[in-house]
């Protein structure tokens, strides 16, 4: 079994080198969707954040609003930390549960887990291996804006991050995404080859 770290900057294009990680064989974990999962209404970290942040954060489902409740905390970095102090014990869980699943499964799985927070978190100390994927803060601007968000709000989501230049101090394999598709896909590729001859040489 092989845990790998995947993280980058917010549109940096992690899902995209995720997805083509699982099509190759990869087990991918994704952190944003466990933290989404663990915020539904009536777990543990739904109680805590409703009481923290009051009923304006809901919806009339009584779903958290994530874009609003975001639109709040990277506002007030003091509030982020609140939120991240209840949603990542929770996440770890779930991750945890996951990686145990998978194991019992195939004992030699390669587990990718995408965390856009992998190096901020200190998680990454956990992976036998760490992969950012690079890009630049122009493109990284544009697929946000194609995305809906605005200036101001890619400014205060990118602040809550360390820089991508702190996060690639840390990664073991850098992918590249400010090309095409296919460079991206060819760079992917050739990390899992690399994994798994890592895997194979642990048999």
């Amino acid at each position: 079994m092989l845990l790998v770290g995947l993280t980058g900057g917010i549109g940096s294009g992690k899902t995209t080198a995720a997805g083509r990680f699982s099509q190759l064989g990869a087990y991918i974990i994704d952190a944003d969707k466990l933290a989404h999962a663990v915020m539904l209404p009536n777990t543990p970290a739904w109680y805590e954040i409703t009481a923290c942040f009051g009923a304006q954060i809901l919806n009339p489902n009584k779903e958290i609003n994530r874009k609003f409740l975001a639109d709040i905390v990277f506002a007030d970095k003091t509030l982020l930390n609140k939120l991240n102090k209840i949603v990542h014990p929770q996440v770890f869980l779930e991750e945890k549960k996951q990686i145990t699943q998978i194991i019992q499964n195939n004992s030699n799985a390669i587990i990718i887990l995408d965390i856009p927070l992998l190096i901020e978190t200190g998680h990454h100390k956990q992976m036998d291996r760490v992969i950012v994927v690079s890009v630049s803060q122009e493109k990284q601007t544009q697929r946000l804006l194609a995305n809906g968000l605005t200036y101001k709000q890619i400014k205060t989501r990118l602040s809550a991050q360390l820089p991508l230049e702190e996060k690639i101090k840390h990664a073991d394999f850098i992918i590249d995404n400010n090309g095409s598709l296919n460079q991206t896909y060819r760079q992917v590729e050739d990390i899992f080859r690399e994994l798994v001859r890592i895997v194979d040489a642990d048999l």
